[in-house]
């Protein structure tokens, strides 16, 4: 499992970043505080983008590549 900090700079950050997630076929979630929504999910996206502290929280160990595309996003990474 991999945790990156996100950040989202401008509204059309939000579709590219959902477009790059369902690109996988593992589980993504996207979580602030208590609310977690899933990462491939355009809505869920959109509603949880402007919160403090949004973690990805990557349920794989085989995600070197999404980790590389999703660089212009990330705020810090975490190994869990």
């Amino acid at each position: 499992m991999q945790k990156v900090e996100i950040c989202f700079r401008r509204p059309e950050d939000i579709t590219e970043f959902v477009d790059i997630m369902n690109q996988y076929e593992y589980d993504i979630d996207l979580k602030s505080g208590k609310n977690i929504v899933d990462a491939k999910s355009l809505l869920g996206v959109i509603a949880i983008s402007k919160a403090d502290g949004v973690e990805l929280v990557i349920h794989s160990d085989d995600c070197a590549e999404l980790l590389e595309k999703i660089q212009g996003y990330a705020r810090s990474r975490k190994i869990a």
